[in-house]
């Protein structure tokens, strides 16, 4: 199950004196966790740590710059994953229900509801490394006044604010026929980031998948190293064909 209040993370109180690496790794799980729900907004220290969500730079492929072992497709298991907001215990509303496929061995979390809610993030799914992540984001009431473009400026903008170079931003082509009752196809695209720490430089690929339906816009996204691309494809083509949104 999902965990709702699991406690703060890592670096919800950095200690002094830390090392470029680990103020990197820092910043990293920042940006897997707030890159991908580009305008949302919600407490890091509400968010769940029951993973090394702050990893050894020293030891995980992909972080350490030194480490190019790509990890292998792994095999899916099926989360069936329904998000009720918990500002209201007594009657909770069910703000998201979906289907998808995760690696097995993920740990899945979800933020608590509140504040900002124009996208929140309904669920965050960590690899145990901690350096590759799924998430599955719906921003509510888009159409019919925005759309897809809408949504990745924002994106672009909030990743932009949080990396050291500027954002390498694909642009969104189409990946099937208009849903039924919405305007617009499924899109999909990828944003690179890097971010740099001492001697450690951190590139991400961000895989985003955008699903419309008649007012909602769904997104789900794959965040990882950049030089993990091939295994990174087959994950996303994976999880992506898996997706279905209650």
């Amino acid at each position: 199950p999902l965990a709702a209040h699991p406690g703060p993370l890592p670096f919800d109180r950095p200690p002094r004196g830390r090392s470029g690496a680990a103020t990197l790794a820092v910043g990293l799980v920042a940006l897997l966790v707030f890159g991908v729900g580009a305008a949302g907004g919600f407490g890091l220290s509400r968010w769940a740590a029951g993973v090394p969500l702050v990893p050894d730079l020293r030891t995980v492929p992909g972080l350490d710059p030194r480490v190019r072992e790509e990890p292998a497709v792994p095999e899916l298991r099926t989360a069936q994953v329904t998000v009720t907001n918990q500002l209201l215990p007594t009657d909770p509303e069910v703000v998201g229900r979906f289907t998808i496929g995760v690696p097995a061995g993920w740990a899945e979390y979800r933020p608590p509801l509140g504040g900002d809610e124009k996208l929140p993030v309904l669920a965050l799914f960590v690899a145990p490394e901690g350096n590759r992540t799924i998430s599955v984001d719906r921003a509510t009431g888009v159409y019919p006044g925005g759309g897809i473009t809408d949504h990745l400026d924002a994106m672009y903008d909030r990743l932009g604010d949080q990396v050291d170079e500027p954002v390498v931003r694909q642009p969104a082509n189409p990946v099937g026929p208009v849903p039924p009752g919405a305007t617009e196809a499924p899109h999909e695209t990828s944003f690179r980031t890097v971010e740099r720490g001492g001697d450690v430089e951190l590139r991400r690929t961000i895989l985003v998948h955008l699903l419309p339906t008649a007012s909602d816009l769904w997104i789900v996204s794959v965040t990882v190293p950049s030089d993990q691309q091939k295994a990174a494809d087959a994950l996303f083509r994976q999880v992506v064909s898996s997706f279905v949104p209650g």
